[in-house]
């Protein structure tokens, strides 16, 4: 069941290491991605539109967030629950991989960038 939720500026959506059952459809705003960086506190390696989808570490094992979410603006998304997702998948192997294809390049994009704010933060 997909339900609408509208977040503040400065409002976390969720935050690293928690469960993650559900996966969010921005509508509109804005999101910041953010790390936690040691010494250098949360690091923001990303932000996201709308159209965007976040929560994607609710389509693999160990279902919980690798990062934070945060408003950086009034922002609306769509909540929706992984499970019947990963359950699709599971049954139709065409579109498991194609939506496995999809969350290497999202996780190979943010790997890139996490890695180039934390080099400009070092320096």
């Amino acid at each position: 069941q997909a339900r609408l939720q509208e977040f503040h500026n400065g409002d976390y959506i969720f935050f690293e290491g928690e469960p993650a059952a559900d996966m969010h459809l921005i509508l509109s705003g804005e999101v910041a991605l953010e790390v936690s960086a040691g010494n250098l506190g949360l690091v923001a390696i990303d932000h996201l539109g709308a159209n965007e989808v976040i929560g994607k570490s609710a389509l693999l094992p160990p279902y919980r967030y690798s990062l934070n979410a945060k408003a950086e603006a009034p922002t609306q998304v769509v909540i929706f629950s992984a499970e019947p997702i990963r359950a699709r998948c599971e049954s139709d192997v065409r579109l498991g991989y194609d939506i496995m294809r999809r969350l290497a390049l999202v996780a190979s994009r943010r790997l890139v960038a996490t890695r180039k704010c934390l080099l400009e933060q070092l320096s």
